[in-house]
């Protein structure tokens, strides 16, 4: 009786080592979210993994500033405060 081939290996996932996996994961710095934030509207929650609300402050942002400028000021210090109080996952 004949064993079936094995599968070809370069099909599989290469393999993560817990250190590296958690890593990923690891909470990121407050502090350097609410710095991208002040830079760019948005990027503070695309820096802590939260792509959509970040893309959503975005285009408020730009959409706020393509209006007049003072309420483009207020649509960024509000994403400024929101990445600072909003939680990280």
């Amino acid at each position: 009786m004949t064993t079936p081939p094995d599968p070809d290996p370069s099909d599989d996932p290469p393999p993560v080592s817990p250190p590296a996996a958690a890593a990923a994961r690891a909470p990121r710095s407050r502090l350097i979210a609410v710095l991208l934030a002040a830079v760019i509207p948005g990027a503070g929650h695309l820096y802590v993994r939260r792509p959509v609300v970040g893309l959503v402050w975005m285009a408020a942002a730009l959409a706020a500033y393509a209006t007049f400028f003072l309420p483009g000021l207020v649509v960024h210090a509000l994403c400024v405060v929101h990445t600072a109080v909003t939680r990280q996952q």
